[in-house]
């Protein structure tokens, strides 16, 4: 009941002059409650709320595009601005407007890994890039865009290779997990493999051994002459 009255009780957007977008969004955001996974979440579950969350999804979407991605900016600021066309896509209704909306989360993300190549920052912040990317890319492959699924496994692949160094094993697992579920969409049997056998390893160092058994057992599913190891 209380995401009811948020949801249909929110006060316009208004930017001040000068004001930093993306800032006034976070602010609006975190004012008012608003998280755009759970709204996703919420509407899904609940067809009298799709309106009001697409409404909203309107209102940020004007805030969005006023927040400009560059190579001068930090990567940070890139990688915020990406994960929020992204998060919009996932809750905005017309299709058109979704694709647009994963067209700008894409060029922040792309600007944003270079950003990182340069000022060679920390490699957490390169594994979430990568894990972004990925949903990104996946996104447009729904979107009927096939040519991206390759692109969204090797992303989600590289982000578990850049938790597993930095030792976030359960991170690592997951994304390691998912591009081994995008193999299979891609039929790749050898990378299918590989990727259910690192998700395992992650997940044991996580200490999840059921987890880590879940992945042996969907990879010998997959292919039963291949027996990895329990």
């Amino acid at each position: 009941m209380l995401h009811k009255i948020i949801l249909f009780n929110y006060e316009p957007i208004i930017l001040k002059p000068k004001e930093d977008p993306l800032a006034a969004l976070i602010n609006y955001m975190e004012k008012h409650h608003l998280d755009l996974d759970k709204l996703q979440e919420i509407a899904s579950k609940n067809l009298a709320l799709k309106k009001s969350v697409n409404d909203i999804a309107i209102k940020m979407k004007y805030i969005a595009s006023h927040c400009n991605f560059s190579i001068e900016a930090l990567s940070e600021y890139n990688y915020t601005i990406a994960k929020l066309f992204f998060l919009l896509s996932q809750i905005y209704v017309a299709t058109e407007s979704k694709e647009e909306l994963i067209d700008k989360a894409f060029q922040a993300i792309e600007i944003s890994r270079w950003d990182m190549k340069k000022i060679k920052s920390n490699k957490f912040q390169l594994a979430q890039i990568n894990e972004l990317e990925g949903n990104i890319c996946y996104k447009y492959y729904q979107l009927g865009k096939e040519n991206k699924l390759h692109a969204a496994a090797t992303s989600f692949h590289f982000a578990g290779n850049d938790y597993k160094d930095i030792k976030e094993y359960l991170l690592s697992a997951k994304c390691y997990e998912r591009a081994a579920e995008l193999k299979i969409k891609l039929n790749l049997r050898s990378d299918i493999l590989e990727n259910y056998e690192a998700a395992a390893e992650s997940y044991r160092a996580a200490n999840f051994p059921k987890k880590a058994q879940e992945c042996i057992k969907k990879a010998n599913a997959y292919d039963p002459k291949v027996r990895l190891p329990n």
